[in-house]
């Protein structure tokens, strides 16, 4: 299975780097993220800035959100920061419940066996 630090490094790093144009809210991936993992599941989500950017700020609808990207008055990065734990406690969870799971647990073995042996062969 995967380890938790596999996943936080991984996991961070790529949603960092993640389309997330000023403006844009058309195509915005950590705007998806937040509509699921914030508003669907506790109902908010708390941007946390520097006093110098505006200062902290909840939303307690995704249209908010939305409304506050379009105008730009909410910058991409506070935006990544801020649904970056949201992604990594689903990660985590998930990595928690694939752990459990027998079935799962001997499919990635089957799959590492397999991979193995593939190896040998091109060689």
């Amino acid at each position: 299975m995967f380890a938790r630090s596999y996943v936080q490094v991984h996991g961070k790093s790529k949603l960092k780097k993640s389309f997330c144009e000023p403006g844009n809210i058309v195509f915005n991936p950590p705007i998806a993220l937040a509509e699921v993992l914030a508003f669907a599941k506790s109902g908010d989500l708390t941007i946390l800035r520097t006093p110098e950017n505006g200062g902290n700020k909840t939303y307690t609808t995704v249209d908010e959100l939305r409304a506050d990207h379009a105008a730009e008055s909410l910058h991409p990065g506070d935006l990544k920061t801020s649904v970056t734990p949201l992604v990594m406690d689903m990660l985590e969870s998930l990595i928690k419940a694939m752990a459990a799971n027998k079935d799962i647990k001997q499919s990635v073995k089957t799959l590492k066996n397999y991979q193995k042996k593939a190896l040998k062969v091109k060689k």
